[in-house]
C-alpha cells in the first residue's frame, strides 16, 4: 500500500484502504443536515417546476404536439398484423391451459381415485355435459 497519494490519480486507481482514506478526507468537515431542514428543502424543491411542465401552459402543449410528430406510428398493415398474431397467441395459450388442466386432472383422478384415464371435450371445458347452452 502506498503512503503518498498522487492528487491527480483517480479514486478508481487506489486500493480499498486508500480509497477509504481519500473519501474520509473529502467529507472531513461536513456536518449532517438537520432532519427538519432536509424535509423543508425537499418540499421546496418539489414545489419548483419548470414552466413547460404545467399542463395549462401553451409551451407544454407545443412540446406535446412536437413529440407526437416525432413518434414513428406503425402502418395499418403492421397494426393489424400485430393484432392478429396476439389474438392467435392468446387463443392458443387458453387452449393449451385447458388441455393440460384436463390432462393433469385426469391423471390425478386415475392415480388417487382409480378412475380410468379419460380426456373428453366436456372435461376440457369443465362442463357437466347435461347443461344446454
Amino acid at each position: 500500500m502506498q503512503d503518498t497519494q498522487d492528487p491527480a490519480a483517480s479514486i478508481e486507481d487506489l486500493e480499498f484502504e486508500a480509497r477509504l482514506e481519500a473519501l474520509k478526507k473529502e467529507y472531513e468537515g461536513v456536518v449532517p443536515m438537520d432532519e427538519k431542514e432536509r424535509k423543508a428543502l425537499e418540499e421546496a424543491e418539489a414545489k419548483i417546476r419548470d414552466p413547460d411542465e404545467n399542463f395549462w401552459n401553451p409551451q407544454f402543449w407545443a412540446m406535446v404536439i412536437e413529440d407526437l410528430k416525432t413518434v414513428e406510428w406503425p402502418s395499418r398493415k403492421k397494426a393489424f398484423q400485430t393484432f392478429y398474431i396476439s389474438q392467435i397467441a392468446f387463443v392458443s395459450v387458453i387452449l393449451l391451459v385447458l388441455f393440460f388442466d384436463a390432462f393433469f386432472e385426469s391423471g390425478i383422478r386415475t392415480i388417487l381415485l382409480g378412475e380410468p384415464f379419460r380426456i373428453t371435450f366436456d372435461k376440457i371445458l369443465k362442463s357437466s355435459g347435461n347443461n344446454p347452452m
